[in-house]
């Protein structure tokens, strides 16, 4: 069972050449996982699944190294987890069945209500069509709060909510 980061990270590296080359260990500080993130860890179809994410996003979708690092460095972080998590997988799902995309498109004000415009997750071909993947997490946040209770109720127990 994979307890820390550095062990999470190592699994990822094993799956993708485009993850091993970000040294993401070297970048990181080693800490225990909770959480989502354990079990992240520790299911093998779940890192699979982000190996091919970031791998078609690289290889694809005209993400660069640079991007794809902090898209990784988000799903990393328990607190920015989530909704990474989600955006990746709806990139993978794209990917897998086929769709041509490009990914993070920078868009100027006056295509955006956003006078200073802004980055959207992408950009679909076949349909000339923007997309953003959204992560709204209410049951996320009511498992979560459910097993921080848990565990605060039953010390040194780590409790995972499926």
């Amino acid at each position: 069972m994979h307890k820390n980061l550095h062990a999470l990270v190592g699994e990822l590296d094993t799956r993708s050449a485009q993850i091993a080359i970000m040294e993401l260990a070297a970048l990181l500080p080693d800490e225990p996982l909770l959480g989502k993130l354990i079990n992240l860890a520790n299911i093998p179809t779940e890192l699979d699944r982000v190996a091919r994410a970031i791998d078609g996003l690289v290889d694809k979708a005209g993400l660069t190294i640079a991007c794809a690092k902090t898209a990784l460095r988000n799903l990393l972080i328990e607190c920015s987890f989530y909704g990474q998590y989600c955006e990746l997988g709806a990139y993978e799902w794209l990917h897998r069945h086929g769709v041509a995309f490009k990914a993070k498109i920078q868009l100027a004000g006056q295509d955006v209500l956003n006078p200073n415009g802004c980055t959207i997750d992408g950009w679909l071909h076949v349909v000339d069509a923007y997309f953003d993947v959204k992560a709204f997490g209410f049951q996320e946040r009511v498992g979560e709060e459910f097993r921080k209770r848990l565990e605060q109720r039953i010390p040194g127990f780590t409790i995972t909510v499926a």
